[in-house]
């Protein structure tokens, strides 16, 4: 839908991506853990994720920066794509 909405794909993409990470995000912070940090029975998802491109390491840097605010680093960052979205001239 991201795509549908937002007319430049560069944003588009970010957008998708933050989506994605945003799940991983929570799902570690459920577990108590940092997207940068092992679990119990699998290594540290922050590494796979940049290996994917869903994230560049600078953005997993800053969000390992404050682990427990990781899924609200995503929504920030949703939330200045859809403002950069609508102000940006097509």
């Amino acid at each position: 839908m991201s795509r549908t909405w937002i007319a430049g794909e560069d944003i588009a993409n970010k957008m998708t991506r933050f989506i994605i990470v945003f799940s991983y995000a929570s799902k570690a912070l459920l577990r108590g853990k940092s997207l940068n940090e092992d679990g119990v029975t699998r290594p540290a998802v922050g590494p796979e994720l940049v290996e994917r491109g869903l994230l560049t390491q600078e953005e997993l840097d800053s969000m390992s920066e404050n682990p427990c605010w990781q899924p609200y680093y995503c929504l920030q960052m949703i939330r200045e794509l859809l403002v950069e979205a609508h102000t940006r001239p097509w």
